[in-house]
């Protein structure tokens, strides 16, 4: 392997992915997790209520599993190793937020 090039653990091919897209009902996000020379791949659909209902009890515990069980419920492919290395997992959540935070509401009085 070229030293310029970094090795990407859980990346989907174009088809792959395609087909992942085709068999999802949600939109589809990647999250890339640079540790050293390796970039780890993480495909995630949108979290349903049920998820960040369960996330959002096991954050008064413990906001780190919270983190975990997040990533663990919304991951349709990618990198296995990120679910298992505590420190790939905070660096994964830091990007999960802005999924959750990605829709935005306004009220106007009418």
């Amino acid at each position: 392997m070229d030293k310029t090039q970094s090795q990407r653990i859980g990346e989907l091919t174009p088809d792959a992915l395609d087909a992942l897209k085709a068999k999802t009902p949600s939109r589809i996000y990647l999250i890339e997790v640079t540790d050293g020379d390796t970039i780890h791949c993480l495909y995630l659909r949108r979290p349903d209520f049920d998820t960040l209902k369960a996330v959002s009890k096991v954050a008064k515990t413990d906001e780190l599993e919270s983190s975990r069980v997040l990533l663990a419920n919304c991951r349709v492919a990618g990198s296995e190793a990120i679910l298992q290395d505590g420190v790939l997992i905070v660096a994964a959540a830091s990007a999960i937020g802005e999924l959750i935070t990605s829709a935005k509401a306004t009220l106007k009085n009418v």
